[in-house]
């Protein structure tokens, strides 16, 4: 359960679907936006071409070329980065084409073939291949981020008056920064983060995993 508000419907929603738990993340308001701070780079350049498939020497300068591309916007060139080469290919006088994995160039016409064969249910050995883009992508992952371990103590929550299933109900209402790893709770509850709720229903239990994550089950009972 992620975003703001998405804690807020995350038990009802598990119940009607019959999960077995709910997993509210630590920063869960700001989720995304870190998600794209650690997600790693990402690069790709691509190019037709209309070559031959067995033209292999035009080929290997083609995709150097957009490796260099690739390798140029990152901001170290040397270092961290992994190339992926694919192409797109088809059966010469073909409308459409299928992309399979650019290497190893000496196999890449039987791979077509496979894959024209699963897509379409036949496959033309004797027919001409023509490879119409090729294209690079290059990945270099993020480092991972520390999470940082939370404080012994366990601190003592507020309590409130919230409507729930239509009836008025006193309900416990705690600060994520006081529950310690492995600290447990139970519903009805309000957790209170830094730009993000989570609704703890009755019947349902919550304990504070160690990666700071809130999980949540709903009780035996």
């Amino acid at each position: 359960a992620f975003g703001g508000a998405g804690g807020l419907h995350a038990c009802a929603l598990a119940g009607a679907l019959r999960a077995g738990a709910v997993v509210w993340p630590r920063h869960a308001g700001v989720l995304c936006a870190l998600g794209a701070l650690t997600g790693g780079e990402r690069r790709e350049a691509s190019r037709s071409v209309l070559l031959s498939a067995d033209d292999a020497p035009a080929l290997e300068r083609a995709f150097r070329a957009l490796e260099r591309r690739v390798r140029a916007g990152f901001d170290d060139q040397s270092r961290g980065v992994r190339l992926e080469r694919h192409a797109e290919l088809r059966y010469r006088g073909q409308a459409h084409a299928l992309s399979v994995a650019g290497a190893p160039l000496a196999t890449l016409a039987g791979r077509f073939h496979r894959a024209h064969e699963r897509r379409f249910g036949f496959a033309d050995g004797a027919r001409a291949i023509e490879v119409v883009t090729l294209d690079v992508r290059g990945e270099r992952a993020a480092g991972t981020p520390s999470v940082a371990a939370r404080g012994p103590r366990r601190g003592v929550p507020a309590r409130t008056i919230v409507r729930a299933d239509g009836h008025p109900r006193s309900a416990a209402v705690w600060r994520r920064d006081a529950l310690a790893t492995g600290a447990s709770l139970s519903g009805p509850a309000i957790v209170l983060d830094e730009g993000a709720t989570f609704w703890l229903p009755a019947r349902w239990r919550a304990r504070v995993h160690p990666d700071g994550a809130l999980v949540a089950t709903r009780s035996a009972r």
